[in-house]
């Protein structure tokens, strides 16, 4: 690639095919010109072709790009600058030119001589502007005919501040410029280690049960699930699994996982370096799937309360502030109470304010956090007038 002098060595080389390839097809001679089309005909009045550099344009192909070529693991390159350059051609006649339309027959022979050599050689770039390291790059230079409509060729000559000339444009591309920016180095590897995998990677059929409570063992069903290092990730947290089989893993849900929908992965960890310690890249993960954790309700029950004032529950996973909590007093949703800023992220108490209007009566309680509920207690004993019937939780309404 190229130092900063790269867009110049392409106007050079430029230059240097069209004067060579044309000044011998020219009766009387020809001089390639690359200055500015209102200075183009300061001190020349024979033939001329003017290559006027009129815009410069980053390629959006190679922006953050890696660098083309093959660096060595340890090296950091950084991208280098990609641009797209647009020329303008614009032909003269002598001032005594003996035939007419002569800068036609100019402007024609360039453009034959650029169709027919699209790419510039490594040498043509060299010979144009040694040692700026262009010639050197992978990706070739390539000449393209850029067409421009008679309303953008009169904005171009406009702003050039002169009379109209037959021209025609061409895009040259791409031009890699080098950063300058300071590069790193890592250090070299100190001793290479090959981590061979089994590729098995574990997946979840079914999560018994599906709805459990801090402190539950759930059992997840699948494929290719035993592992030496089996983990289970429970939301945000890990923790170790008990292997079973290769057909079953159990994990006891621990505190710190909040309440409601809980997504739950297989992570088969693997472990690297002298002493092996878990390395967090190395490992299989399964598919995700989900379960409801319940929240519980901690409190001594039954409670009294009375119409028109807050009743605090003590519950457990604690709730954090962003999350849906409700408490269902028999049919009657009760929104919480929303804590102070000041609190912490996460709390074991929630507050609930007790309608005025409530009639007062013994109610079934049931906590309602992020779609999951709270359980309810069932008399099981057949004996009993109440069999199946909800016992409690009860909060009372005085």
């Amino acid at each position: 690639m190229s130092d900063f002098r790269g867009i110049a060595a392409v106007t050079g080389a430029l230059r240097n095919l069209l004067q060579t390839g044309i000044q011998n097809d020219v009766p009387g001679g020809l001089v390639v010109t690359t200055r500015e089309p209102d200075r183009a005909r300061q001190n020349n009045t024979g033939n001329q072709l003017n290559v006027f550099l009129y815009h410069v344009m980053m390629d959006g192909a190679w922006r953050n790009q890696e660098i083309p070529r093959q660096p060595t693991a340890s090296d950091l390159h950084l991208p280098p600058l990609g641009l797209q350059l647009f020329y303008l051609l614009s032909a003269f006649e002598a001032e005594t030119a003996a035939l007419e339309a002569q800068d036609h027959q100019i402007l024609g022979r360039a453009m034959n001589l650029l169709h027919d050599h699209p790419l510039l050689s490594p040498a043509e770039i060299d010979n144009a502007l040694a040692g700026t390291g262009l010639q050197n790059q992978v990706e070739r230079i390539r000449i393209t005919y850029q067409p421009l409509s008679l309303d953008e060729i009169s904005k171009l000559w406009t702003s050039c501040q002169t009379n109209y000339r037959l021209s025609v444009a061409y895009q040259v591309s791409v031009v890699l410029i080098d950063s300058t920016r300071p590069r790193r180095s890592a250090l070299p590897v100190r001793e290479p280690r090959l981590l061979v995998s089994t590729l098995r990677r574990p997946m979840i059929e079914e999560v018994q049960p599906a709805s459990a409570t801090t402190g539950a063992v759930l059992r997840l069903l699948g494929t290719a699930l035993a592992h030496p290092r089996a983990h289970v990730r429970l939301g945000s947290v890990i923790v170790p699994a008990a292997v079973i089989n290769d057909a079953e893993l159990q994990v006891t849900i621990p505190p710190g996982v909040q309440a409601g929908v809980t997504s739950i992965q297989v992570i088969h960890r693997s472990e690297l370096d002298t002493p092996a310690s878990p390395h967090p890249a190395a490992g299989t993960t399964s598919n995700i799937a989900a379960f409801l954790l319940s929240p519980q309700i901690t409190t001594a029950l039954p409670v009294s309360v009375a119409a028109g004032a807050e009743l605090t529950l003590a519950v457990t996973p604690p709730v954090g502030r962003d999350q849906r909590v409700t408490l269902l007093l028999d049919d009657l949703d009760l929104e919480i109470i929303p804590r102070p800023a000041s609190d912490p992220p996460t709390s074991s108490t929630v507050r609930f304010a007790i309608p005025g209007t409530l009639p007062p009566k013994a109610y079934l309680a049931r906590l309602l956090v992020d779609g999951a509920q709270s359980a309810l207690v069932v008399d099981t004993n057949p004996a009993s007038p109440t069999f199946r019937s909800y016992l409690g939780p009860i909060v009372t309404v005085t």
